[in-house]
């Protein structure tokens, strides 16, 4: 059976339970589920709070969080997006643009790979400012990590855009990667024909160099 294992999390006094547990058995008998499992946080409190859940219908779809509500024509959509190879991407612009900030920090800081989707948003030109300003505030909580500075390829990449605006940003987070690794590609702007990458450049540079940047 094809699609993401679904698990659905429900009280006996949550009115919007009963609509997902029908959306769901409905998209069970299509196939579009390779497992369907349900779980009543009252009977098995240990559960909800091993997954972190403050509040039903909570619905864990392969990889993905979907909080509160959802239409079956939602939830058939995220069937969807959790076989494309951007997946991540999709679902993280997601979050960061109906303001479910702390649960895509969540889900970053359970597997920092997830921080390449973040870089892939943050180089495309049609990313919104919303959606921009939340990959900021995650990218600063991984300051120095490993995943960070994994990273620096990609940012490197990401320093090569037509747009200004897009290589400051890449320069800012070089310098939150902690190494110096990142150094070498700094140096490459300091000499950018805006001077507010120059700037950025500069002072990622200044960071690395005197080790407050880890």
């Amino acid at each position: 059976m094809g699609g993401p294992d679904a698990l659905l999390l429900v009280s006996p006094a949550c009115s919007y339970c009963k609509g997902m547990r029908e959306a769901l058995a409905t998209l069970a008998d299509t196939g579009a589920l390779a497992s369907f499992r349900i779980v009543d946080i009252t009977e098995q409190p240990d559960i909800a709070e091993q997954l972190r859940v403050r509040s039903v219908p909570w619905l864990r779809l392969g990889e993905f969080v979907l909080e509160g509500a959802h239409t079956p024509g939602e939830i058939g959509k995220w069937i969807d997006v959790s076989s494309q190879e951007n997946r991540w991407s999709v679902y993280l612009a997601h979050l960061l643009a109906t303001g479910q900030l702390s649960l895509a920090e969540r889900l970053v800081e359970d597997n920092p790979q997830r921080v390449a989707a973040l870089i892939e948003l943050a180089r495309n030109p049609q990313t919104g400012i919303n959606i921009r300003i939340g990959i900021a505030a995650i990218l600063e909580g991984q300051k120095g990590s490993q995943a960070a500075r994994e990273m620096i390829p990609l940012l490197s990449d990401m320093a090569k855009s037509e747009q200004a605006t897009i290589r400051a940003d890449a320069c800012h987070y070089l310098a939150l990667t902690g190494s110096t690794e990142a150094i070498p590609v700094l140096r490459k702007y300091l000499d950018d024909a805006d001077a507010s990458v120059r700037e950025i450049a500069a002072e990622g540079i200044s960071v690395l160099q005197t080790g407050s940047g880890t």
